[in-house]
């Protein structure tokens, strides 16, 4: 039952550390209200989890996704880097950003992110950093990304309000902050303001 109360808190994970940030069901919760629906999480009989997912029913026979929608998306060609320690985080901001029209290159931490910067440094317009990874945090990553270029762009994306660590970071520069769980405009405009500052 404590677990219960937390399941749905940024960052909150029953893992060691290390071994993940737990950030599945609050970004899932967001994807959800964003649709209208809901989800609820109770304890299974045999120790397990049972979650629901409630999404209005629609009367359409076929599934049109609304083209009024990436009216108010904010496009681009650039290439785009995206760090992460969550696989399924990568996996929507791909989505979202080749949907807008990017080149979007995944890094799945901050090694891989500076390898991967240093080997396309010419080629990489921006670079949305998660802020709380393992092993190396955001703060560490973007000094070594500027030490191989130091004008590039730098959006941060964390699951944490823009107050503290994320306030200190824009501090140092940082672009532009779109907050976890976000929606693709929210994603794009954050991106593409970045990018034209």
């Amino acid at each position: 039952p404590d677990v219960l109360l937390k399941v749905f808190d940024p960052f909150f994970t029953t893992k060691e550390i290390g071994k993940g940030t737990g950030l599945g069901l609050s970004i899932t919760l967001g994807i959800i209200r964003s649709h209208g629906g809901r989800i609820t999480v109770e304890n299974g009989n045999d120790g397990g989890a049972v979650v629901n997912v409630f999404l209005p029913f629609s009367a359409d026979k076929e599934s049109v996704e609304d083209e009024s929608a990436d009216e108010d998306i904010a496009r681009g060609t650039e290439t785009v880097l995206i760090v992460d320690d969550e696989a399924a985080l990568i996996e929507v901001a791909v989505k979202i950003l080749v949907r807008a029209g990017y080149t979007a290159l995944t890094a799945d931490g901050g090694a891989a992110a500076i390898r991967l910067f240093e080997d396309n440094k010419d080629k990489i317009d921006l670079v949305v950093l998660d802020m709380v990874m393992p092993e190396i945090g955001a703060k560490e990553v973007l000094k070594a990304i500027r030490k191989i270029r130091a004008d590039v762009k730098v959006v941060l994306s964390s699951g944490h309000s823009i107050d503290g660590q994320a306030g200190e970071l824009l501090a140092d520069g940082i672009r532009g902050f779109v907050q976890k769980p976000y929606t693709m405009v929210e994603m794009c405009k954050a991106v593409r303001e970045a990018l034209d500052s």
